[in-house]
């Protein structure tokens, strides 16, 4: 009997036993499950976070998963908006919008999976955002995929894609009127002149008659010079000069006083001229252009100021050109005609004026390989700023473009990032197109690095520890001056970003990074440094 209880209990032992064995071999499974689960988790969020646009996941209404870009875009914290509805980064004025696409997609009606809206940052900034979305299911539930990314730059590619076959259809329209009207206007001046030599006495009477057609006339020629200005692109640099801008600019203000003065009788009110004319550079170009140039910017913020006040006009050196700032506190430009202000025949000015004068201005800026910019605000005035590239940088001889293109690709990269993925993303992406690329994490072994090695470009992110990517650069171009730096910034940097001196930072990279108009901005700041 003792036998058989031994037995039996032997019996229930090893079942025991062989149970517990399958037991820590199914828990061996799981936590193996488990690991592979949470590696594939990690992964997951990895990939969301390299994702340029930023990205989150809905379902019911409520973000159940976000990357880090649209967390830098909106500017809040994970914490702040896991479990929270989606309409509640969604500004007002785009809420009803977008409730009735999901309402629509949930209801199986049409809704488009490209739309723009706006979102609200954490600061209350408005952002209008270009929104692609997509439903899925997730563990059998519906769920939404919304990716989106700001609309400026878009918007920016478009008007200059627009601006330049406007400019490119310009041309060809204002060539062809020139050489038409030329022959007509040349006409009409050689007979006016003729009468006016062989008319007899008694033909007085017909002479403010003639007067009249010469001041026509003379519109028509002035008009004609306008037009062949806007046709002609380029110049030929033999033509050019050593020009001093300070003296063209007093110079340019004693022609538009001196047309003020014309007009004293129609303006009643005083304009006061307020300079701060720094030394700067020369730059090379035709000296007559350059100072008609500013006449004209300077007579149209005049012509902007029909009450009166002061007018300002200063200049500054920096990144290889002189800016010329012409800043009025008139009316300012209205946002429905800003994209138009430099349209030629535009105007919205009352009388005989034909709107050419801001057109010529920025056909003049661009045949000396220069720029007008105009930035105005509604009631609040406006700034024109005139940029021509400096004499030191346009006298150099060009490296060519195959020698530029060989060097670039062994021009030597220093990466400053505490933000691994970051880091790793630029890191590899440009190994790949033929860098040579360093890495670090903190600002004094970058220093260190810099002073050691001869490095081509440093790329500074926002997270360097111990330390701000604005003083990390300035004094990094303490130890070699000439050393192009960019940073990469979250958009709630971008505007502290943009005050940072010029002298400190070349370029600024904005996150989410878009890395293949990043590699053009980078390749273009390397050659222009290359061929300083």
């Amino acid at each position: 009997m003792k036998a058989k209880t031994l037995d039996d209990q032997k019996s229930k032992s090893l079942k025991i036993l062989e149970e517990a064995a399958l037991l820590k071999e199914k828990l061996s499974c799981r936590a193996k499950e488990n690991k592979n689960l949470q590696e594939s988790l990690k992964n997951k969020n990895a990939i969301l976070d390299t994702l340029p646009l930023g990205t989150l996941v809905t379902r019911q209404g409520k973000v159940i998963d976000i990357n880090k870009a649209a967390l830098e875009m909106l500017g809040y914290g994970a914490e702040e908006m896991f479990g929270r509805d989606l309409l509640d980064f969604v500004h007002p004025s785009s809420k009803a919008f977008v409730r009735k696409i999901h309402q629509n997609r949930l209801a199986g009606k049409y809704a488009p999976e490209l739309y723009e809206a706006d979102f609200v940052k954490k600061n209350g900034e408005k952002i209008s955002c270009d929104i692609r979305e997509r439903k899925f299911h997730l563990n059998r539930r519906v769920a939404f995929l919304i990716c989106f990314s700001r609309s400026e730059e878009r918007k920016m590619r478009e008007r200059n894609l627009i601006q330049s076959k406007k400019t490119e259809a310009i041309s060809t329209m204002s060539s062809g009127l020139a050489s038409t009207l030329r022959p007509a206007a040349d006409l009409i001046n050689t007979n006016a002149e003729q009468i006016r030599r062989s008319a007899a006495p008694e033909w007085k009477s017909f002479s403010q008659e003639l007067s009249g057609i010469e001041e026509g006339s003379r519109q028509i020629m002035d008009t004609l010079h306008h037009l062949e200005g806007l046709c002609k692109t380029t110049h030929n640099h033999s033509e050019f000069n050593t020009v001093d801008l300070k003296k063209a600019i007093k110079d340019a203000i004693v022609l538009v006083n001196q047309s003020l003065r014309e007009k004293a009788r129609e303006r009643e009110t005083r304009v006061n001229f307020k300079t701060y004319l720094r030394s700067v550079s020369p730059v090379r170009g035709i000296k007559e252009e350059i100072k008609g140039l500013i006449a004209r910017v300077i007579m149209n913020a005049v012509e902007a100021m029909p009450t009166g006040g002061d007018l300002y006009i200063s200049t500054e050196e920096t990144g290889g050109y002189a800016h010329i700032y012409v800043q009025d506190n008139g009316d300012g430009i209205p946002g429905q005609i800003k994209d138009r202000i430099l349209d030629p025949f535009f105007t919205t000015k009352e009388g005989t004026n034909c709107g050419l004068g801001l057109s010529l201005c920025s056909a003049i800026a661009k045949r000396h390989n220069g720029s007008l910019e105009i930035a105005s605000k509604e009631k609040h005035g406006t700034m024109v700023t005139i940029k021509l590239p400096l004499e030191s940088v346009t006298k150099q001889k060009k490296p060519s473009a195959r020698f530029l293109r060989r060097k670039l690709k062994n021009a030597r990269i220093l990466i400053v990032e505490n933000d691994d993925m970051i880091r790793e993303i630029l890191s590899q992406h440009l190994s790949s197109k033929g860098y040579r690329v360093d890495r670090t994490v903190t600002g004094s072994e970058a220093l260190n690095r810099v002073k050691r090695k001869s490095f081509d470009m440093v790329i500074i992110g926002s997270e360097v520890p111990g330390i701000a990517w604005y003083s990390l650069a300035a004094k990094i171009k303490k130890v070699d001056k000439g050393l192009p730096i960019a940073a990469v910034i979250g958009p709630a940097g971008i505007d502290k970003a943009r005050g940072v001196k010029k002298s400190a930072v070349d370029l600024i990279i904005g996150k989410p990074i878009d890395m293949d108009l990043v590699e053009k901005q980078l390749s273009d700041l390397l050659i222009f440094s290359m061929a300083s």
